[in-house]
């Protein structure tokens, strides 16, 4: 029942429809997968709503970081960038992250990097950074629709 309520949403439904989803629902693993599935060329409005919504666990957090392009925020640590949405985004999300906002959820986290990324990735990285790098454990929402 998720895979076609979420996939209807993200497909036919408008963008408040999408934004008071975000926002409001409170099933992690439809969350997620609605996070997953989203089209990142829309804009960074529903992926705030989500981190910002109570139910946004740290699996999904990471999960939206890395299809953020946080792998080149983590790499580069720019001071700024020319999209100042995406810089204001991606670096409160990090810090979000890195400052344990998050409860770990019962959706898996698979780091989405190679083993060789991660090994380069892991030696830039202090070690309360080392966060970005851990699997963690649970059920599979990595499901295209």
């Amino acid at each position: 029942m998720k895979k076609e309520t979420i996939t209807e949403l993200l497909l036919n439904g408008n963008s408040s429809s999408q934004y008071e989803f975000a926002k409001s629902c409170n099933d992690e693993e439809a969350l997620y997968l609605f996070a997953y599935n989203y089209n990142w060329g829309d804009g960074f409005s529903i992926p705030t709503a989500i981190i910002n919504n109570s139910n946004c666990t740290l699996n999904l957090a990471l999960m939206i970081f890395y299809a953020g392009d946080g792998y080149s925020y983590l790499l580069e640590k720019p001071e700024e960038s020319e999209s100042k949405e995406w810089f204001k985004f991606i670096t409160d999300l990090y810090m979000r992250i890195k400052g344990n906002t998050f409860k770990i959820g019962k959706v898996a986290f698979n780091v989405p990097l190679t083993k060789v990324q991660i090994f380069k990735l892991k030696k830039q990285l202090a070690e309360d950074e080392q966060i970005f790098t851990n699997q963690i454990d649970g059920i599979d929402c990595n499901i295209d629709l």
